[in-house]
């Protein structure tokens, strides 16, 4: 499948092809006003006035260019990371940052959303996120490349990546620690994707990603289908899904539904240019990503597993056990419910991740899961892996998940050494005393506090074993 942007729907001041899904651009702010919807009925004022504001948080947003100096995000908490994980045609690496309305148009829209300030040009609507004090460490990982919203992402020879760009960003924003993952491009397998979808997976880091725009595609568009992510569906003001081709978008990898179709959008330019309405999964990925945020940041110990628990629990304005469907999966996410709810209820296990599935094609697998848990312990230390939560249960193993694997290696040898040892002077000291006609070593006892005895290991012996069971 070509690898295109899920967000087709925001207008382009320069382009004169009409995008696929477009609302055309109203001339009038009254008539843009409605585009923010999504912040008067998900009631996020009221979030944010309570604490819900999503502060301390660490948010990764994958996406295509952006220009971070657009009003609303002039003064936001956002951090756009200098690294060209693409290249253009001709081999050079792809800034980062653009005031090209085609190539900068997706991922600013997507970034205001999470973290917009409400600042705004002359005669302009205020676009305000959802999280506006989470932090957004910004990748591109993604480029623009005409007006019908087809990306392609090239190395430096000119081929192209595919989502192996979108794989290497991902796994620099685990090195950075980052609690939530936010996508809202999508395209075909890729083995390095899969393994960093199932490093995220064993990290317990959702991976928010929108689902395609069309209802009749027949081909996985990841990483918002595969096993463990939070496929996003988009609905418009009255709750229905967005439809496209006269088709609604239903899906069987739907997890979630938020608000995606007809809102706001900021130009790409920074000189004030016209807003924009639009529509799209791309719209209601970064509100699925900032509502989550927004709940952890009332509830910093919470793990991503359990930001997800508490999610699926509380759609639709109600708490309820989960009941899935084809539309909204497991219903309208509600910020609002989500706030009464308390997510340290719940288990620490992703509600999304199916450790039965066995093929490829829809991994991560469990067996990909333990591998990156392998893979994590031998992870250089320049490398900052995220440390896991702790998890809310021991491990069938009695070793808990987050400890690395060589620590019991290590604390196992550590001990079968002292053993040796131990072993080794004791038969010296029998063979002595038994070439001098005694009887048996006593080992020396010293009486502790509680009455109880201790063994005082052979003298040279014990402060060396300490250290390799605690290394």
């Amino acid at each position: 499948m070509k690898r295109t942007a899920s967000l087709r729907a925001l207008a382009v001041a320069a382009v004169t092809t009409v995008l696929v899904g477009i609302v055309a651009a109203p001339a009038s702010a009254d008539d843009l006003s409605g585009g923010t919807w999504y912040f008067e009925k998900g009631h996020v004022q009221e979030a944010l006035d309570a604490g819900f504001t999503g502060k301390g948080v660490k948010i990764a947003v994958l996406d295509s260019q952006i220009n971070p100096a657009i009003p609303t995000l002039r003064n936001a908490n956002l951090t756009v990371i200098d690294k060209s994980y693409c290249h253009d045609a001709t081999g050079a690496p792809l800034p980062a940052v653009s005031t090209d309305e085609v190539g900068g148009y997706h991922g600013t829209g997507v970034a205001s959303l999470i973290v917009g300030t409400g600042e705004t040009g002359p005669g302009q609507v205020p676009i305000r996120g959802v999280a506006p004090e989470a932090e957004v460490l910004y990748y591109n990982a993604d480029q623009t490349i005409d007006s019908e919203g087809k990306t392609q992402c090239l190395d430096a020879a000119g081929k192209d990546r595919g989502m192996d760009a979108v794989a290497e960003a991902m796994n620099d924003a685990m090195d950075a620690h980052v609690d939530i993952i936010s996508i809202s491009i999508g395209g075909p397998y890729s083995e390095d994707l899969f393994r960093a979808l199932a490093r995220a997976v064993m990290l317990g880091i959702p991976v928010v990603g929108g689902l395609t725009n069309d209802p009749l595609s027949t081909t996985g568009a990841f990483p918002a289908e595969a096993n463990g992510s939070v496929a996003v569906q988009a609905i418009d003001a009255t709750g229905a899904v967005q439809k496209a081709g006269g088709f609604s978008n239903k899906s069987m990898a739907v997890k979630i539904a938020a608000p995606g179709v007809g809102i706001i959008a900021p130009a790409a330019n920074d000189s004030g240019g016209p807003q924009w309405i639009g529509q799209g999964t791309s719209l209601a990925t970064p509100i699925v990503a900032g509502f989550l945020a927004d709940i952890k940041s009332k509830h910093p110990t919470a793990t991503g597993n359990q930001l997800l628990q508490t999610m699926i629990r509380n759609t639709g304005g109600t708490h309820h056990e989960p009941a899935w469907g084809n539309d909204l999966g497991y219903g309208t996410i509600s910020l609002t419910q989500m706030r009464a709810d308390d997510p340290l209820a719940y288990e620490d296990v992703n509600p999304f991740f199916d450790p039965k599935v066995t093929s490829a094609a829809e991994g991560p697998t469990a067996d990909d899961v333990r591998t990156a848990k392998s893979a994590e312990a031998l992870r250089p230390a320049s490398g900052s892996p995220v440390t896991p939560a702790p998890s809310a249960k021991p491990a069938a193993d009695g070793v808990r998940a987050d400890t690395p694997i060589w620590v019991p290696l290590v604390i196992g040898g550590g001990v079968l050494m002292l053993l040796i040892i131990a072993g080794a002077v004791t038969a010296v000291v029998l063979g002595a005393r038994r070439r001098n006609g005694s009887g048996p070593a006593q080992a020396d006892e010293e009486s502790t506090s509680n009455g109880d005895h201790v063994m005082h290991a052979p003298t040279g012996v014990g402060s060396g074993a300490d250290q390799g069971g605690n290394r």
